[in-house]
């Protein structure tokens, strides 16, 4: 080991640690202690870790066996994002003696690696002493099932530790592996079969040492210790795995083309099985991508899949503000969809990404696969769902389109709203990509005896871009006869973005009313302005009052698209003014 790696090592309060059971399969645990006690080095090549294990701990009931002869393990810093991983050969093992379920280890080192910061979580850890609780064992079983807690400790992940091993003939080369998996929570994704639970692992851009897979590939065996540091609980895995690849590792996961799944046959979970405590709000990596749902999943969730089915050729640029831009597309098959669904695009054919390590400047596009899913912001065409008279309201519903309209807004360091952006508007129709489809769940509209229908009152809250879906509500209003409504829109917006809710305002009809309200934070000229009784325009940003000041707001549906933090600001606020929380909507992607 450099020194720097076992002077790291030795200053840990808390160490990943793994080995084999007698079957050969990996386990992988977590010990704590003071730092300078858990971990020390007593020479160069040489770690000893002094420690007490929980109940049921299967890493200790591999070492109490004596069967254990490789290890491996990894220190993280999870203050800096700092970690390197070591592995060796056990020589000497002392575990549960007397039921005490201390352990002590000598271990001699063979392999030391610093590793990158990528994908792991920033954490602020405390020592503490908790009460563990065996919950699950089972060892060694053919037919596991997770339960709801199991399958809740799983998503709330954010971190993981994958143990490998690599056996051959000659023992003199065999070893472990033990690294780190992290991304945002839910990530790790589990699903079921007749007989056995599977976990699947997407893999992320890496450091293309392909150590963990590598192993996986050749010796089919992994081990997962899964922690939730907010209540101490840790789940222990073990099982048999396999990379998939390409259209094999797509069909399980669409978006993926390489992922490592692991059949489960061992299994344990502790309560309280690990002595850290969380002390504040954990800071997720700017690398992680986001998370990638099971092709199951998204069938459940009646969202398309990634195989492409259709084209899409972009036919028109509007501009509208400095920012924010109408792209018109024209689709080869025509789509069904809802106002206030989304379409999905995929933009690969035409930005080509460079493998990158590291990328500090723009971190999310290290896994970008330029797929884009965004809200479409124009309104599908009506049609008659019968033979007769289309002046019938009660036969009228939403019929077939070629033509989508997406709003976007310029973000500089966004490949795909750069690449669109920067577009000469003559140039437009010669880009043509692959169309995925469109979905969602995010609409004002529904069918109620045989008629569209929408909320008698509702109140649609935006922020940027965010406005789109209801540019989708309000047109389809306007081409739908005969309902009657009452609108409250909340804009929050950022200087020209405001221009956007230019299109709102009343209908004539008698039956739409709307009651336009923009907050311009950032608008540097002028004051408070209105346009009769039903548009105002102030210079700050909204707060609670402004919603609990909606007229009849607890009877109203109250629609939301935003932001992630202005959403959930906006949802506390809606509680707050008494809105039931079924009558809370708001617009979320899953593909």
């Amino acid at each position: 080991m450099p020194e720097q790696h076992s002077t790291f090592f030795s200053n840990l309060q808390y160490f990943a640690l793994a080995t084999t059971d007698s079957y050969g399969r990996p386990w992988a645990t977590i010990v704590t202690g003071q730092p300078g006690q858990v971990v020390q080095a007593l020479s160069k090549n040489t770690l000893a870790i002094s420690t007490a294990l929980p109940p049921g701990d299967p890493v200790g009931q591999c070492f109490e066996t004596r069967k254990a002869i490789l290890w491996a393990g990894l220190g993280v810093d999870f203050t800096n994002r700092r970690r390197n991983k070591v592995a060796g050969i056990v020589k000497y093992a002392r575990a549960n003696e007397g039921g005490k379920g201390e352990l002590e280890l000598r271990l001699e080192t063979n392999e030391s690696l610093g590793n990158c910061p990528k994908y792991i979580t920033i954490r602020d850890l405390t020592n503490i002493q908790r009460t563990p609780q065996l919950i699950t064992s089972q060892l060694n079983s053919s037919n596991i099932l997770l339960t709801p807690d199991q399958k809740a400790l799983i998503n709330q992940a954010s971190t993981v530790f994958l143990a490998t091993r690599h056996f051959t003939d000659d023992t003199t080369i065999s070893d472990m592996g033990l690294n780190h998996r992290g991304g945002s929570p839910g990530f790790v994704r589990t699903y079921n079969d007749s007989t056995s639970t599977y976990i699947i692992l997407p893999d992320f851009s890496g450091n293309r040492f392909y150590q963990s897979l590598g192993n996986i590939q050749t010796d089919h065996y992994a081990g997962l210790v899964i922690p939730d540091f907010t209540t101490g609980d840790i789940l222990h895995i073990t099982g048999e795995a396999e990379n998939l690849f390409d259209d094999e590792a797509e069909s399980i996961m669409p978006r993926i083309t390489l992922l490592t799944r692991i059949k489960i046959t061992g299994l344990v979970h502790i309560k309280e099985g690990l002595n850290l405590r969380l002390n504040s709000p954990e800071q997720y990596s700017p690398y992680n991508p986001p998370i990638r749902y099971l092709t199951s999943e998204l069938t459940l969730l009646n969202r398309p899949s990634s195989t492409p089915s259709n084209s899409a050729r972009l036919t028109n640029i509007n501009r509208i503000s400095q920012n924010i831009s109408t792209f018109t597309f024209t689709l080869e098959k025509p789509v069904t969809h809802l106002p206030g669904h989304f379409a999905i695009f995929d933009f690969s054919p035409h930005i080509h990404r460079t493998y990158a390590h590291m990328n500090e400047q723009t971190p999310q596009q290290v896994n970008d696969d330029f797929i884009r899913t965004w809200t479409i912001s124009s309104a599908p065409p009506i049609s008659s769902s019968s033979s007769s008279s289309k002046s019938e309201d009660s036969e009228l519903t939403f019929g077939e389109t070629t033509t989508l309209q997406c709003t976007i807004k310029h973000v500089a360091l966004g490949a795909v709203t750069h690449f669109l952006h920067s577009l000469p508007a003559f140039l437009s129709s010669e880009i043509v990509l692959p169309f995925l489809g469109t979905g969602g769940d995010f609409s004002c509209f529904e069918m109620v005896d045989g008629k569209l229908s929408v909320p008698k009152k509702m109140v649609w809250i935006a922020a940027g871009v965010g406005i789109t879906p209801f540019l989708a509500f309000y047109e389809a209003l306007k081409k739908v006869k005969g309902i009657e409504t009452d609108i409250v829109l909340l804009f929050a917006a950022r200087g020209d973005e405001s221009i956007v809710s230019d299109v709102f305002a009343p209908l004539g009809s008698g039956l739409v009313a709307i009651n336009v309200r923009v907050f311009n934070s950032a608008a540097v000229e002028g004051g408070d302005s209105g346009e009769g009784d039903w548009r105002r325009t102030q210079k700050r940003r909204m707060t609670s009052v402004d919603i609990a000041e909606v007229p009849d707001v607890t009877d109203r549906v109250a629609y939301m698209c935003g932001p992630g933090g202005f959403m959930k600001d906006v949802a506390e606020w809606l509680a707050g003014a008494g809105v039931k929380g079924e009558n809370i909507k708001k617009e979320e992607f899953a593909f």
